[in-house]
């Protein structure tokens, strides 16, 4: 009988769930700095641009910005499943890196 491989390092196995932080962190802090509300930042939504209406990418991306802003009231407002999703995804992380 062989005996089981030894567990990876703590950075090596750290790597990828902090690799994936850096990206949302850098996504958060460029549209909380990059309001989704003015016009000329961002893309035209094509159902906006169609309909006049706001899809629920265009809610999520002005969720995140309330977010990023502590606005969390807002947030609910603009698009609540995308707060919710927020939400999952912290916990998902949290319990990957761990």
């Amino acid at each position: 009988m062989t005996p089981p491989a030894p567990a990876p390092a703590l950075g090596r196995r750290l790597l990828a769930p902090l690799a994936t932080l850096a990206g949302v962190v850098a996504a958060f802090t460029y549209v909380g700095l990059v309001d989704p509300n003015e016009s000329g930042h961002y893309p035209v939504c094509p159902m906006y641009a169609l309909t006049g209406l706001y899809c629920p990418g265009c809610g999520g991306l002005r969720s995140a910005h309330a977010i990023a802003h502590g606005e969390v009231a807002t947030a609910l407002g603009d698009n609540a499943l995308a707060v919710v999703g927020y939400a999952a995804f912290a916990v998902v992380w949290v319990v990957w890196a761990v």
